[in-house]
């Protein structure tokens, strides 16, 4: 059965309020982030907002992003990425969003960048990110909702 048409919008308001749009390509061991300059800045946002919480300190906190929620960040004692998410001490995520802020500036329109190994070395996935054009509608990425 197909969703309703306004789950439909709800899950495309989601991906709005996200900035961006995420999907995990298990074959390529990829997490691919799709969105604009300003909506892939909401990115390492979350991480930072994620490590600056107090309550996240605990091995194994953790917390779900966008419509779906496949999208994990959990504290750990290892900085990781896995197809179920990403993980690390909050210090480690912080670090990973000034990569994040780093590296995704200097992508062109249409272009493409990577963060993993340099993250750590042990991560099972990559993360991708892809940048479109500024008026990128994060919610046209997702072929659920075509």
């Amino acid at each position: 059965m197909s969703p309703s048409p306004e789950t439909n919008r709800q899950t495309a308001t989601e991906w709005r309020q996200l900035g961006f749009f995420y999907e995990v390509l298990k074959a390529d061991k990829t997490w691919r982030f799709v969105g604009s300059q300003r909506g892939l800045r909401n990115f390492p946002r979350l991480l930072r907002e994620y490590a600056a919480n107090p309550r996240n300190s605990r091995i194994s906190e953790h917390r779900h992003y966008g419509p779906y929620g496949y999208l994990k960040i959990v504290t750990w004692n290892e900085a990781l990425i896995k197809g179920d998410g990403i993980w690390g001490s909050l210090t480690q995520l912080a670090n990973l969003a000034d990569l994040i802020e780093k590296r995704v500036p200097a992508i062109s329109l249409g272009e493409s960048a990577t963060v993993g190994r340099d993250y750590s070395p042990q991560s099972e996935f990559t993360l991708r990110f892809e940048v479109m054009e500024d008026e990128f509608d994060p919610a046209s990425a997702d072929v659920l909702l075509l």
